[in-house]
């Protein structure tokens, strides 16, 4: 391995130095040097100055090791100007970047972090392990060689819809069983003799799998709860009150802090919002549309990722809302027409027994929905807005996440891949933080008490699906 180049070097060097130059001086390192959107602090030296700084040592760790993989490797077939030329062109081209997303989203938050150089340095790079292949073609090729060393059980560990892993085992032979991830659901189905089984979100069930090798492979799933019946482990339970309580001590205003009251259950598992109406979600859409003050609200269930539920009569925390509120995002408001929001309706439900993030929570109409042969279907005549039957050719004010409207395309929502495609905008920046929005709608309540609960907005007609036992 060749020896690490000066310029790699100073860069490794000066980004720790910094970083623990910031843990001296505290914040005001971030309020001068961070890359501050215009208008919110911004000076021109922060286009430099921000790929130096790291919000923690994961943060450091990953760019810097990136750093090491990829920078050494170009300085030494360009050279120290070309690199550092390329390095910092990149830096500034990504916060330019970023200046410009920041303004169109009305955003006020800062950005920190050597990721703009790294991804440039990505960019010129070719890899033997870096390849876009055919998933079944390469899963055959590597049955065939597994094969051909010996081996006597061939495991697939995969990371997509079960659809898609019941039909890599109808188009693989040779694959014995698959352990498989993506669904956020237990579930497991036979294909033939294999196996496909995949656990549920954090740990909450343990798949167990009995084999037998002979003349033939012999696969049996077995589901373990993780729950109170087993006894925690000592060492990980210490390591988990640590890890707690350095993240008590990170969360803005103490972790335990009430916000609220909740009257009713606010469901928050990944089945519960991403298959079905919950108060939670309610909650949330509701205090959207009335802070944009349009007809319709939706957010996707993936976007809550608090994965546990905050029990009727329980207090609302800050560690609830971090939970909630895992990813920053600000509110957008556009017109739909109402054929342009059953297309959206019917897109949200048409993997609603799969656990995917795509399920909406929704405030301003009601619809029903149900299986029409192997499809489920929102029907027009089963939605009503504001009260009132769907108008198929009228305009519906709307809103939802920024993420959603940038990015929703990759769920399915096919009306925000583009610019070309994309409802304007009638929301002017700077945009609200959904977070802010929820705790203002929150302490707003007589006494801060919440009393949303499931109303019926969302109907479902045909009988949810069992889901596998796990004893």
């Amino acid at each position: 391995m060749l020896p690490l180049p000066p310029a790699t070097q100073a860069l490794l060097l000066t980004n720790v130095a910094i970083y623990f130059l910031t843990q001296l001086l505290g914040p005001n390192m971030f309020s001068t040097f961070a890359l501050w959107p215009l208008g919110h602090g911004f000076w021109p030296w922060q286009v430099v100055s921000y790929g130096f700084l790291h919000f923690d040592f994961n943060h450091l760790f990953f760019n810097m090791l990136g750093l090491w993989m990829f920078g050494g490797e170009l300085e030494h077939v360009w050279g120290h100007k070309r690199f550092l030329v390329f390095y910092f062109a990149s830096v500034i081209a990504a916060a330019l970047t970023q200046l410009l997303v920041n303004y169109l989203l009305g955003s006020g938050a800062p950005t920190v972090g050597a990721s703009g150089g790294l991804f440039g340095l990505l960019l010129p790079m070719t890899k033997s392990y870096m390849a876009t292949t055919d998933l079944k073609q390469a899963a055959a090729d590597a049955v065939a060689q597994l094969r051909a060393q010996g081996a006597k059980m061939i495991i697939a560990v995969t990371h997509e819809n079960m659809p898609d892993d019941v039909a890599l085992v109808q188009s693989v032979p040779g694959i014995d069983l698959v352990i498989g991830g993506h669904d956020h659901l237990y579930a497991r189905e036979q294909v033939g003799r294999v196996w496909v089984a995949k656990g549920d979100a954090d740990a909450k069930k343990v798949l167990v799998y009995d084999v037998n090798v002979g003349d033939s492979v012999d696969v049996k799933p077995r589901c373990v709860p993780v729950d109170a019946s087993i006894a925690k482990d000592a060492d990980v339970d210490a390591a988990v009150t640590s890890w707690m309580t350095q993240l008590e001590a990170k969360i803005p205003g103490g972790a335990k802090t009430q916000v609220g009251t909740t009257k009713y259950l606010l469901e928050g598992t990944e089945p519960a919002v991403r298959g079905k109406e919950t108060a939670l979600g309610n909650l949330l859409v509701d205090a959207a549309r009335e802070r944009m003050k349009v007809d319709v609200a939706f957010v996707n269930g993936g976007s809550i990722r608090i994965n546990d539920d905050i029990p009727a009569g329980a207090p609302i925390t800050n560690y609830d809302l971090e939970g909630i509120f895992y990813y920053r995002n600000a509110l957008v408001a556009f017109e739909l027409t109402g054929q342009q929001l059953l297309d959206i309706l019917n897109n949200s439900v048409s993997l609603a027994d799969t656990g995917d993030g795509r399920f909406l929570q929704v405030s301003g109409l009601r619809f029903r929905y149900g299986k029409v042969g192997d499809k489920f279907v929102v029907n027009a005549s089963d939605v009503e807005v504001g009260g009132a039957p769907l108008d198929l050719a009228k305009k519906y004010t709307t809103t939802t996440l920024d993420y959603v409207y940038m990015n929703g395309a990759g769920d399915g929502y096919t009306i925000f891949g583009s610019d070309a495609t994309r409802p304007p905008k009638i929301s002017t920046p700077p945009e609200p933080d959904h977070r802010e929005v929820v705790e203002a709608y929150i302490r707003a309540l007589p006494n801060q008490l919440v009393t949303t609960n499931v109303d019926g907005r969302i109907t479902r007609t045909t009988p949810v699906a069992t889901p596998p036992s796990c004893p």
